[in-house]
C-alpha cells in the first residue's frame, strides 16, 4: 500500500487534486496503512484527518490531528451532515457494492462547498497501438477478476460511470480526469517510466503474498 501511495503521488503530481484551502475535517475511506491520511496532516497541521478501514492495520503513533477507526462504509453512516471539507478515496474497484449510495452519504457528510474525490483504476489491459490481443494472459486475468467480482455482487465500475453517479446524487463541478497507467518501465517518457517501474513493484508486492 505505501509503494501504491508513492506511485499515485509520481501519477497525480499531489496528494490531492481538490482545491482545499484550509480544510477543518477530512475523511479517508478505506484507509489502508494510513499513509494518506498521515501525509495530509502534515500538509494541512490545523484539520483533523480521519481515515476508516475494515482492518485496524494502521500504526499508533501519529500525529495528534489523524486518528483511526474501524468501519465498514457500506453500512449507514453514523458521521453528522455537512461536517466534512474533503472526502477521500482511493482504489475501491469492488469494495462497493453500491457506489450510487456510497456517494449519496458522502454528499450527505461533506459541508457546502466541500470536495468527494475519488481515484480508481479500471479492470483491462490497453495499449496505444492496439497490439494486446484478447487472449493475453492479462487481459484475460482482468476479465477474470471482473467476472468474480460480479458473482459476489461487488461489480468494479467504468471510470466513466463515477462522474454520472456523482452527478445524479447532487454533486456539482464534477471534474474527470483519466490518467494512463503504465505496467512496466517500457515507456520512453522519463516519468512514465519511472510510473511503470514503481507499478512493476507494486504487482510484485501482491504477487509475492
Amino acid at each position: 500500500m505505501d509503494i501504491e501511495h508513492h506511485n499515485q503521488g509520481l501519477q497525480l503530481g499531489a496528494l490531492h487534486l481538490a482545491a482545499l484551502h484550509t480544510p477543518q475535517e477530512i475523511l479517508d475511506l478505506g484507509t489502508g496503512s494510513g499513509i494518506w491520511a498521515i501525509d495530509m496532516t502534515d500538509k494541512y497541521p490545523s484539520a483533523v484527518v480521519i481515515g476508516t478501514d475494515l482492518s485496524p492495520v494502521q500504526p499508533t503513533l501519529v500525529p495528534p490531528n489523524v486518528r483511526f477507526e474501524v468501519d465498514d462504509f457500506e453500512e449507514e453512516w453514523t458521521f453528522e451532515r455537512d461536517r466534512f471539507d474533503l472526502v477521500h478515496a482511493r482504489f475501491l474497484m469492488s469494495s462497493a457494492s453500491d457506489y450510487p449510495r456510497l456517494y449519496k452519504q458522502a454528499f450527505d457528510a461533506i459541508k457546502p462547498g466541500g470536495f468527494l474525490e475519488i481515484s480508481d483504476m479500471e479492470c483491462g489491459t490497453y495499449s496505444d497501438d492496439g497490439t494486446f490481443l484478447s487472449d493475453t494472459a492479462s487481459v484475460k486475468w482482468w476479465r477474470l477478476m471482473e467476472e468474480a467480482s460480479a458473482k459476489i455482487g461487488h461489480l468494479v465500475p467504468k471510470v466513466e460511470q463515477h462522474k454520472k453517479w456523482m452527478e445524479e446524487v447532487g454533486f456539482v463541478d464534477v471534474e474527470e480526469r483519466i490518467l494512463k497507467r503504465p505496467t512496466n518501465d517500457w515507456p520512453k517518457d522519463p516519468r512514465m517510466k519511472e510510473i511503470g517501474r514503481v507499478s512493476v513493484a507494486v504487482s510484485s508486492a501482491v504477487d509475492g503474498k
